[in-house]
């Protein structure tokens, strides 16, 4: 069947100006190629070819008039090829489409990713190739793409050869997320050097792969290239002497998330402060210090913020208290004034503690209208900047490193609290602020309504909770 009559019947009778159609999807088992120009013209946005199941060429001009208009290409369950004989080029004909934002290759007859094959798209931002044996992606893979955001590579056998990833600078410094969220690697899926010269920014998910350890020849440079470079592994493990390059030399990180406290980045308009600092109180110990190590096996020696340890100055650097005054009795939604954030406090009764007023506030959506716990969240926008004077100074006032968005506790890992809480279950001894422990656990097992996680924490009675 060839369906390139029908748009050449199509073209002449449409507007000249008309608005890109919503979709082409072509779900046809007669359709064997896509020639060039096969659309004469005829504008979409998106392009869903899906079990075309004799589909196995596309030509190097068939998305030729449409290019510009067409933001999403899925060719799902079609035997199309990387195979290039004379004009017929799958990714010769995906190249040209300079409005591409979303590309997604699912169960096709991909066995390689050639050199540029994906590549000098300025426009797109996600990649996914989903159920492929790739063997193998090759030097250049991925080239040129200033607005990439992600790859995520699922469900396969992969093996990738050095540079496979030039993606270049972003205009605006976006980071790249490279996503292996599946079983698709092993030992033997990267070779050296495979990471290096991205160009920005970028976070290696390994997520729960059978990766058993990070090999240095791969990961060493790309950690050493860019301050925030990262690499993500939940079943990372610290006590294998082939991870002991990581903890030696990222000591500070010697957990799920491999890169951020263990380099020294730079905050914005604070010359002084680093990510060495953030995070890490001047008195307490680093959380991530050793995967926990230190900490008892038993939930029962953790309590929350209520019957937590008194907090010294200094040791939660980040916390702050904040107070404000509401415009009337009106509840919830009334519109409020004066607000005030002491930070480095660590008894409310300290009432010549310097304090920084607030010129804006932003409450999510939901919370505003629904008061839903789950939403109760904001923003305030302070009328002056905050010194921060790092690990060593006298304000106790410091950054905080937040995770990446990634970065997800699976595995029930502990997370510190700190708060204004009493010190028992009588309620009294509230103002001072204390230090507790947490654990993530998932909400409901089986991700029902994307809940997918919640807090719990065991407490028991001061002093024998948090230490």
């Amino acid at each position: 069947v060839n369906i390139a009559p029908i748009f050449a019947d199509l073209k002449p009778k449409l507007p000249a100006n008309v608005e890109p159609f919503t979709r082409f999807k072509l779900n046809s088992s007669a359709i064997s190629e896509l020639p060039a120009n096969v659309f004469s013209g005829v504008p979409f946005a998106k392009m869903h070819i899906q079990n075309a199941y004799a589909l196995k060429r596309v030509h190097r001009l068939a998305f030729n008039g449409t290019e510009r208009t067409v933001q999403v290409i899925n060719f799902s369950n079609s035997p199309v090829s990387e195979v290039v004989v004379g004009d017929w080029d799958l990714f010769g004909a995906i190249r040209l489409v300079n409005g591409l934002r979303d590309l997604v290759m699912s169960t096709t007859a991909l066995t390689s990713l050639p050199s540029m094959a994906i590549s000098n798209l300025p426009k797109l931002s996600t990649v996914e190739i989903l159920y492929h044996r790739i063997q193998p992606v090759a030097t250049n893979a991925f080239h040129n793409l200033p607005s990439l955001q992600s790859i995520a590579i699922r469900y396969g056998r992969l093996e990738f050869r050095e540079h496979a990833f030039t993606v270049g600078r972003s205009p605006n410094s976006r980071p790249l997320q490279i996503l292996f969220p599946d079983e698709s690697l092993s030992d033997n899926s990267f070779t050296k050097a495979v990471f290096d010269g991205i160009g920005r920014p970028a976070t290696i998910s390994l997520d729960a792969n059978s990766v058993s350890h990070l090999d240095k020849t791969v990961f060493n440079s790309f950690l050493a290239e860019n301050s925030f470079n990262t690499v993500y592994d939940r079943t990372f493990n610290c006590s294998d002497t082939q991870n002991n390059w990581v903890s030696d030399k990222y000591h500070k990180v010697c957990v799920c998330i491999v890169g951020y406290n263990g380099n020294h980045a730079r905050i914005q308009s604070y010359e002084n402060i680093t990510t060495a600092g953030c995070g890490v109180g001047r008195r307490g110990s680093l959380m991530d210090n050793k995967c926990f190590t230190y900490h008892p096996n038993s939930n029962t020696m953790f309590a929350g913020i209520q019957n937590g340890r008194v907090v010294q100055k200094g040791e939660q650097p980040w916390a702050v208290f904040i107070t404000d005054l509401k415009n009337g009795h009106c509840g919830a939604n009334c519109a409020v004034t004066d607000i005030r954030v002491y930070p480095g406090l660590t008894n409310q009764s300290f009432t010549s503690h310097p304090y920084y007023t607030g010129g804006q506030y932003f409450i999510t959506s939901e919370f505003e209208t629904n008061q839903l716990k789950t939403y109760d969240l904001a923003l305030i926008r302070l009328n002056t900047t905050i010194p921060l004077d790092g690990t060593s100074g006298s304000s106790g006032i410091n950054s905080i490193c937040l995770p990446e968005e990634m970065a997800v506790n699976e595995a029930e890992e502990y997370v510190q609290l700190v708060g204004f809480g009493n010190d028992n279950d009588n309620g009294t001894g509230a103002g001072i602020q204390r230090i507790g422990f947490a654990k993530l656990m998932k909400a409901v097992a089986d991700n029902t309504y994307g809940q997918n996680y919640g807090f719990a924490a065991q407490r028991i009675p001061f002093p024998s909770g948090s230490g």
